[in-house]
């Protein structure tokens, strides 16, 4: 038990500094990142989508804006080395929407009025079936403007 645990501990390190890179990458060429952590549905994040039982998967998402106003994504698994593309992003007002091709699922939420909490549901393309899902905002964020500096 000591073992995984330690292999957890060092996998979501990996996944951090990976995403971290990322953050800072986009930081320089693009000036605006969003940093938020959250906690996805055990059954969507597996590939398996029968085992909808599973505990939750801590994740970190990255929404980017590239230099031409074009939006993009990672969204990264902190429990694995996996990172997904995050595609289709679209804010309206206090709204983002986006898609994760690699879950074959659609994101829909609202940031809050305080811009801390990004809440929404995260929709099973194939089945149809919804769940809940709510970020906080991450460090990263502070460290680089939000697209609310502007």
């Amino acid at each position: 038990m000591r073992i995984r645990s330690s292999r957890l501990a060092v996998c979501a390190a990996l996944v951090s500094i990976a995403l971290a890179t990322v953050a800072a990458d986009a930081q320089e060429s693009a000036g605006h990142v969003s940093q938020w952590i959250g906690a996805l549905d055990g059954g969507i994040a597996s590939r398996d989508r029968r085992t909808r039982e599973s505990p939750p998967v801590p994740v970190m998402l990255l929404i980017i804006t590239a230099p031409d106003g074009q939006l993009g994504g990672v969204m990264g698994r902190l429990d694995t080395n996996r990172q997904m593309a995050v595609q289709s992003v679209r804010i309206e007002g206090d709204a983002i929407l986006f898609s994760v091709p690699d879950l074959s699922s659609s994101f829909s939420g609202t940031v809050s009025a305080d811009g801390r909490t990004l809440k929404g549901t995260l929709t099973d393309d194939k089945s149809g079936k919804s769940s809940p899902l709510e970020f906080s905002r991450g460090p990263a964020s502070r460290s680089c403007r939000s697209r609310s500096d502007e």
